[in-house]
């Protein structure tokens, strides 16, 4: 993996962890066909340094995860390098959702910014941008494209039910 794939994969996570963001990752050899493939809700990212070397990677930390034999368990780390996220395509929006989107987009009217300073209308976009992007990791929604990278899969219609 890319070290700018790493980096994005984090920052996405890391928005998404708040939100019950469910991952994929498998585990074993494809040499041997002996693989395990898993999934579960990402709880925590952590740092880890190697020892006496200033490199370091992250892992991911899920409480409750399941595998493809059927078992559950719990608090299993992985690798950040291994874990996709499964998102939604912005294509899957339902009309309720554009309209809700739509709401937090204009949340200050346009007569509002014709009168507002500068400043005020940086804060404003700001905070329209920020919002609008909390709103999209909370419904799961891949807005940079992570599924067409194939840093994440598509979830399944009903994985994300609000």
């Amino acid at each position: 993996m890319r070290q700018e794939d790493k980096e994005l994969l984090l920052r996405e996570l890391s928005a998404r962890l708040p939100y019950g963001v469910i991952c994929y990752w498998r585990i074993g050899s494809e040499l041997t066909l002996n693989l395990t493939e898993y999934n579960g809700q990402l709880t925590c990212i952590n740092k880890v340094e190697i020892e006496d070397s200033s490199d370091y990677y992250y892992d991911c930390y899920f409480n409750v995860c399941n595998d493809s034999n059927g078992n559950s368990f719990q608090n299993e780390d992985v690798s950040i390098e291994i874990v996709k996220p499964y998102l939604r395509p912005m294509s899957s929006m339902t009309e309720e959702e554009k309209a809700e989107l739509n709401t937090i987009t204009d949340e200050f009217g346009d007569n509002w910014l014709e009168a507002a300073t500068p400043e005020e209308k940086w804060k404003c976009t700001f905070l329209n941008s920020s919002n609008e992007i909390d709103w999209l990791n909370a419904h799961h929604f891949d807005y940079r494209g992570l599924i067409d990278k194939g840093l994440a899969l598509e979830a399944p219609e009903d994985m994300y039910k609000q």
